[in-house]
């Protein structure tokens, strides 16, 4: 067979599969199923959305970063920003930068790290300075609305072992993470984490669909303008979790679909309340949707874009880096597969 007809295959395996999927999508609609567990909050299986005028502060956070494996050296170069637009009936009327719209690297370094650690050295560096970021937004705009790209909570694979040398800088950002849903509890700054591609299964697996993912599975469920029920972000707390003594219980999920082009947002939320299947969370829904819809073609955040164009590292950045080896006078050395002179 050639790379065409392979290339055919796959197609048409992928139209099969989104036509399965709508037809799980449709039986789950004509009986309103909801999953016995006890991650849902809401007992309702789709919600319909409505678009608010936003007429309020709204700040994103995002960071961008490259690093650099080297013999007996790991290098992280990370850059973070927080972008606060103002809104007037969802017109951009005004907005300003922390620290500015360009700016400055930080860079750190760790020797001695295995590959694990290595990975595990670039995550917590970016959160560092990310939620640092988001913080002195706070202090700064006192946003309504706080945006972040990406999760609200660590993943499991963030915590290293306690003998390892990274886990001073680990529980450094498990504190930067209860001060900043402290702040946002104490100044009543609604949080969101908006995930734009997630591979996240916690839906796909509330109704045992094989073979997918939530962002798939929920584009045959949701129509335009609808968002799901909404669940706890987890019901397992993990030692990351653990570690944050009680917020990640705050934390739930949904997903919104904005139109019909494109796949829906998963978003997270912070809710300093604790929400349960009593509480009212259109206002929160309806809040992050029109948002994410101000912009009809990309169902995405305005000041999530900004902050991400800011934060991205430039080209000249990053050659910056990659100079580090003559710059050290050949003592650092890269690794062989980034200096072998043939493929």
């Amino acid at each position: 067979m050639c790379m065409l007809e392979k290339l055919y295959t796959l197609s048409s395996h992928i139209k099969e599969h989104k036509n399965s999927l709508s037809k799980v999508s449709d039986e789950i609609r004509s009986t309103l199923k909801i999953p016995d567990d006890e991650a849902v909050i809401e007992k309702q299986l789709t919600f319909s959305l409505s678009k608010l005028r936003v007429n309020n502060s709204v700040c994103a956070v995002d960071s961008g970063f490259i690093d650099q494996h080297m013999h007996g050296v790991d290098i992280v170069m990370v850059k973070s920003v927080a972008v606060n637009f103002i809104y007037e009936n969802s017109k951009l009327i005004a907005h300003s930068y922390l620290p500015s719209r360009f700016p400055n690297i930080v860079l750190e370094f760790k020797t001695g790290l295995d590959d694990h650690e290595a990975n595990l050295f670039k995550s917590l560096v970016r959160l560092k300075y990310e939620l640092t970021t988001a913080i002195d937004s706070i202090i700064k705009f006192n946003p309504k609305v706080l945006l972040i790209d990406g999760s609200l909570l660590p993943i499991p694979s963030d915590k290293p072992n306690k003998e390892s040398e990274l886990y001073s800088l680990y529980l450094e950002v498990i504190e930067i993470y209860k001060k900043l849903f402290s702040l946002c509890s104490e100044k009543e700054i609604l949080l969101f984490g908006v995930i734009k591609d997630t591979r996240s299964k916690k839906f796909v697996d509330l109704y045992n669909v094989n073979g997918t993912n939530d962002t798939m599975f929920l584009d045959t469920l949701l129509k335009k303008g609808e968002r799901t029920f909404t669940m706890k972000y987890s019901t397992t707390l993990t030692p990351a979790l653990k570690d944050l003594e009680g917020a990640s219980e705050k934390v739930c999920v949904f997903y919104i679909k904005c139109n019909s082009q494109e796949f829906p947002l998963r978003i997270e939320y912070y809710n300093a309340k604790q929400v349960n299947e009593q509480t009212d969370l259109s206002d929160i829904t309806n809040t992050i949707y029109s948002i994410c819809a101000i912009n009809p073609d990309y169902a995405y955040p305005p000041p999530l874009i900004e902050a991400d164009l800011c934060a991205a590292i430039l080209p000249e950045e990053a050659d910056k880096l990659a100079s580090i080896h003559s710059l050290s006078g050949e003592v650092l050395r890269p690794l062989r597969r980034d200096s072998r002179l043939f493929r």
